[in-house]
């Protein structure tokens, strides 16, 4: 018991370290481990340790042109990774001895993630976003295509097992149009919204009813597991799919709709600029996934929020 005593002491220090540098956007995802038990897909959680990048904070500049489109190059954020890996690993390595504690008096993974929670302070601390007043999109239509959908959750499963590449996901007709750009922007996100809720529905939920739930959403995560996540990774992934879930569903009513997903697409898409080209780009998306993932975090939120209001208003 001492023994467990001491390690749970040294995770809480770490964990203190590794919340702090959370708060001021420092880091990264940190709960991926090296047998990619975390999944892989666009709204998963990040890539490996080694592709970690470092957040970069939103400015009112950012919030006041969310929509911005460029066509140049995105800045490096390379000069980040360094310091971002390194204040991940001191986060994961605390969490992996609480956990190794909590499992030592435990063998359910639901009850190991919850000692885990209660021994690291500040875990179940979430820095809660307020919900919307939008609301609901309306059920997908029967008939949607799951095509584009797969594609780009295929191009981002790529990105999360570390490859740099990325994903189109609107195509310009008239790059040099601004305004036929936003609308085409628009047009082509919405469907890609459908299409991507229609393929979890199709494929994880059990009606087919044209909704997005959350144990739908769950259940797309756990698809992406390692054929050797162990049962308490399992537990840990689940975790992370509500909390992601929770920041995608903006109003709160218990589904992901297809604006809600769109907003989502669109804010994998922000650079760190906040410039929008219609691509998800490998570092954009390592960037994003962990912020969706991370509860201590409201940095995904807030972006996705100015995302959704430039695409659909208020949401009314």
């Amino acid at each position: 018991m001492a023994n467990i005593n001491f390690m749970q002491n040294i995770s809480r220090s770490l964990q203190k370290l590794g919340s702090g540098l959370m708060q001021t956007g420092m880091t990264s995802v940190v709960l991926r481990n090296a047998n990619h038990c975390c999944g892989r897909s666009i709204f998963g959680f990040g890539a490996g340790p080694a592709m970690m990048y470092g957040g970069m904070g939103i400015t009112p500049q950012m919030l006041a042109d969310p929509m911005g489109i460029s066509w140049l190059p995105n800045p490096s954020l390379a000069n980040a990774a360094n310091n971002a890996y390194g204040n991940a690993l001191a986060y994961q390595w605390g969490r992996s001895l609480a956990a190794g504690a909590a499992a030592q008096n435990m063998n359910n993974p639901i009850q190991q993630l919850n000692m885990m929670n209660m021994t690291m302070p500040g875990l179940n601390n979430n820095t809660a976003t307020p919900k919307t007043d939008a609301k609901y999109a309306g059920d997908i239509d029967k008939n949607q295509s799951i095509e584009q959908g797969k594609k780009v959750d295929e191009a981002t499963d790529k990105m999360g097992d570390g490859e740099n590449t990325e994903a189109k996901i609107v195509s310009f007709s008239d790059p040099t149009n601004l305004d036929k750009s936003e609308q085409e922007y628009k047009t082509q996100l919405s469907e890609l919204g459908k299409s991507y809720g229609a393929m979890i529905d199709s494929q994880k939920g059990n009606t087919k009813d044209g909704k997005v739930t959350m144990q739908e959403y769950i259940n797309h995560e756990l698809s992406k597991l390692d054929s050797k996540t162990n049962s308490y990774q399992k537990a840990e992934a689940v975790h992370l799919a509500q909390t992601a879930f929770n920041k995608i569903d903006q109003n709160g009513d218990g589904y992901a709709d297809w604006k809600e997903l769109a907003a989502t697409m669109a804010t994998f898409d922000s650079d760190s600029q906040s410039r929008l080209d219609g691509s998800i780009k490998a570092e954009d998306f390592q960037r994003w996934s962990g912020l969706l993932s991370n509860a201590q975090s409201n940095e995904f939120d807030t972006m996705a929020r100015a995302n959704y209001k430039q695409l659909f208003g208020d949401g009314e």
